[in-house]
Protein backbone atom coordinates (compact mmCIF):
# COMPACT_ATOMS: atom_id res chain seq x y z
CA UNK A 1 0.00 0.00 0.00
CA UNK A 2 1.63 3.33 -1.20
CA UNK A 3 0.28 7.08 -0.48
CA UNK A 4 2.23 8.05 -3.36
CA UNK A 5 2.62 5.50 -5.70
CA UNK A 6 5.83 2.82 -6.34
CA UNK A 7 8.13 5.73 -7.69
CA UNK A 8 9.73 7.38 -4.68
CA UNK A 9 10.72 10.65 -6.92
CA UNK A 10 7.21 11.20 -8.72
CA UNK A 11 9.02 13.49 -10.39
CA UNK A 12 9.48 16.18 -8.52
CA UNK A 13 13.34 17.57 -8.93
CA UNK A 14 15.39 19.36 -6.06
CA UNK A 15 17.94 21.29 -6.24
CA UNK A 16 21.78 19.77 -5.59
CA UNK A 17 23.24 22.03 -3.12
CA UNK A 18 25.71 19.42 -1.49
CA UNK A 19 24.71 16.33 0.50
CA UNK A 20 28.00 15.43 2.53
CA UNK A 21 26.80 16.89 5.58
CA UNK A 22 26.05 15.06 9.10
CA UNK A 23 23.73 15.24 11.51
CA UNK A 24 25.07 17.90 14.95
CA UNK A 25 25.19 15.17 18.09
CA UNK A 26 22.96 17.54 19.82
CA UNK A 27 19.82 16.49 17.84
CA UNK A 28 21.28 12.56 18.00
CA UNK A 29 21.42 12.67 21.70
CA UNK A 30 17.91 13.20 21.54
CA UNK A 31 16.44 10.47 19.31
CA UNK A 32 17.64 7.18 20.60
CA UNK A 33 17.09 4.33 19.83
CA UNK A 34 17.39 4.45 16.30
CA UNK A 35 16.59 1.02 14.70
CA UNK A 36 17.58 2.15 11.15
CA UNK A 37 18.91 5.14 9.29
CA UNK A 38 18.33 4.15 5.18
CA UNK A 39 20.46 6.81 3.66
CA UNK A 40 24.24 6.38 6.50
CA UNK A 41 27.16 7.52 5.08
CA UNK A 42 30.81 5.98 7.07
CA UNK A 43 31.33 9.49 8.55
CA UNK A 44 27.53 9.88 10.13
CA UNK A 45 27.42 10.02 13.38
CA UNK A 46 24.49 8.36 13.28
CA UNK A 47 24.51 5.43 15.58
CA UNK A 48 21.25 2.85 14.73
CA UNK A 49 20.59 -0.58 14.76
CA UNK A 50 20.86 -1.00 11.12
CA UNK A 51 21.73 1.29 8.36
CA UNK A 52 21.70 1.51 4.58
CA UNK A 53 24.73 2.96 2.28
CA UNK A 54 24.29 3.12 -1.18
CA UNK A 55 27.98 2.98 -1.38
CA UNK A 56 27.38 -0.44 -0.42
CA UNK A 57 24.57 -0.88 -2.68
CA UNK A 58 22.46 -0.45 -0.55
CA UNK A 59 20.01 2.16 -1.79
CA UNK A 60 17.68 3.35 1.04
CA UNK A 61 14.91 4.60 -1.71
CA UNK A 62 13.91 1.27 -3.13
CA UNK A 63 15.02 -0.75 0.11
CA UNK A 64 11.94 -1.74 3.04
CA UNK A 65 12.36 0.41 5.98
CA UNK A 66 10.37 -2.12 8.10
CA UNK A 67 11.33 -2.30 11.79
CA UNK A 68 10.41 -3.62 15.32
CA UNK A 69 9.07 -0.17 16.83
CA UNK A 70 10.37 -1.54 19.96
CA UNK A 71 13.90 -1.52 18.31
CA UNK A 72 12.99 2.57 18.17
CA UNK A 73 12.67 4.71 15.12
CA UNK A 74 13.66 5.15 11.55
CA UNK A 75 16.17 8.52 11.12
CA UNK A 76 17.15 10.27 7.76
CA UNK A 77 19.21 13.30 7.48
CA UNK A 78 18.16 12.87 4.14
CA UNK A 79 20.61 14.41 1.04
CA UNK A 80 19.15 18.07 0.25
CA UNK A 81 19.62 16.96 -3.09
CA UNK A 82 16.78 14.54 -3.28
CA UNK A 83 14.94 15.68 -0.57
CA UNK A 84 11.11 14.86 -2.26
CA UNK A 85 11.87 11.81 -3.06
CA UNK A 86 13.17 10.79 0.46
CA UNK A 87 9.84 12.33 1.71
CA UNK A 88 7.90 10.47 -0.13
CA UNK A 89 9.33 7.19 0.74
CA UNK A 90 9.24 8.32 4.15
CA UNK A 91 5.58 8.95 4.35
CA UNK A 92 4.98 5.64 2.55
CA UNK A 93 7.35 3.53 4.79
CA UNK A 94 5.64 4.92 8.10
CA UNK A 95 1.94 4.65 6.71
CA UNK A 96 3.05 0.96 5.32
CA UNK A 97 4.76 -0.22 8.54
CA UNK A 98 2.70 1.93 11.38
CA UNK A 99 5.97 2.82 12.52
CA UNK A 100 7.93 6.29 13.47
CA UNK A 101 9.77 7.93 10.67
CA UNK A 102 11.95 11.18 11.74
CA UNK A 103 12.96 12.79 8.62
CA UNK A 104 15.36 16.27 9.39
CA UNK A 105 15.42 18.24 5.92
CA UNK A 106 15.81 21.76 4.83
CA UNK A 107 12.74 23.85 6.72
CA UNK A 108 9.59 22.90 5.08
CA UNK A 109 7.59 26.00 3.29
CA UNK A 110 3.62 25.34 3.27
CA UNK A 111 3.45 25.97 -0.42
CA UNK A 112 6.60 24.36 -1.08
CA UNK A 113 6.95 20.82 -3.32
CA UNK A 114 8.33 19.56 0.82
CA UNK A 115 4.98 21.00 1.86
CA UNK A 116 2.48 19.31 -0.45
CA UNK A 117 3.89 15.86 0.42
CA UNK A 118 4.36 15.88 3.84
CA UNK A 119 1.31 17.73 4.92
CA UNK A 120 -1.47 15.90 3.80
CA UNK A 121 -0.56 12.93 6.42
CA UNK A 122 -0.77 15.28 8.90
CA UNK A 123 2.93 15.21 10.58
CA UNK A 124 3.84 16.27 13.93
CA UNK A 125 7.15 18.73 12.57
CA UNK A 126 9.46 20.90 14.85
CA UNK A 127 10.87 23.50 13.15
CA UNK A 128 14.43 24.06 14.41
CA UNK A 129 14.58 27.00 16.56
CA UNK A 130 18.16 28.48 15.29
CA UNK A 131 20.08 27.20 12.52
CA UNK A 132 21.43 24.13 12.74
CA UNK A 133 25.08 23.74 12.35
CA UNK A 134 25.98 20.20 10.42
CA UNK A 135 29.40 18.42 10.67
CA UNK A 136 31.22 18.20 7.32
CA UNK A 137 33.26 15.03 6.27
CA UNK A 138 36.12 16.87 7.37
CA UNK A 139 34.55 16.94 10.90
CA UNK A 140 34.12 20.62 10.80
CA UNK A 141 31.28 22.09 11.73
CA UNK A 142 29.00 24.36 8.70
CA UNK A 143 25.97 26.41 9.23
CA UNK A 144 23.88 24.78 6.51
CA UNK A 145 20.80 26.34 4.93
CA UNK A 146 18.12 29.02 6.39
CA UNK A 147 16.58 26.56 8.73
CA UNK A 148 15.71 22.93 8.90
CA UNK A 149 12.18 20.68 10.35
CA UNK A 150 12.58 17.64 11.91
CA UNK A 151 9.22 15.90 10.70
CA UNK A 152 7.72 12.80 12.70
CA UNK A 153 5.52 10.57 10.36
CA UNK A 154 3.61 7.89 11.89
CA UNK A 155 1.13 6.64 14.49
CA UNK A 156 0.26 10.22 16.14
CA UNK A 157 0.53 8.62 20.03
CA UNK A 158 4.04 7.54 19.02
CA UNK A 159 5.25 10.63 17.30
CA UNK A 160 3.95 12.54 20.48
CA UNK A 161 5.85 10.32 22.57
CA UNK A 162 9.22 10.57 20.24
CA UNK A 163 8.21 14.59 20.22
CA UNK A 164 8.26 15.01 23.89
CA UNK A 165 11.78 12.91 24.39
CA UNK A 166 13.47 14.96 22.22
CA UNK A 167 12.02 18.29 23.96
CA UNK A 168 11.27 21.96 22.68
CA UNK A 169 14.48 23.59 23.21
CA UNK A 170 15.63 22.75 20.17
CA UNK A 171 12.47 22.53 17.96
CA UNK A 172 8.97 24.59 18.00
CA UNK A 173 6.54 21.57 17.50
CA UNK A 174 3.80 21.82 15.31
CA UNK A 175 0.95 19.31 14.71
CA UNK A 176 -0.26 19.30 10.96
CA UNK A 177 -4.08 19.20 11.37
CA UNK A 178 -5.14 20.94 7.94
CA UNK A 179 -3.91 20.79 4.15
Amino acid sequence: MSLFGDDPACGIATENNGDDFYTPPEVLDRLSPIALDPCWAPASLVKAKKTYDFRQGQDGLQLSWRIDPADGIVFANVPFSETAAWLIKAANEAFRWQIVVAVLCPAVAGDGPWGAIVWPVKPLVGFTKHRLSFIRPDGQREVKGRGHALILLGPDDACATVAAGIGSDLFNWVRIVEF
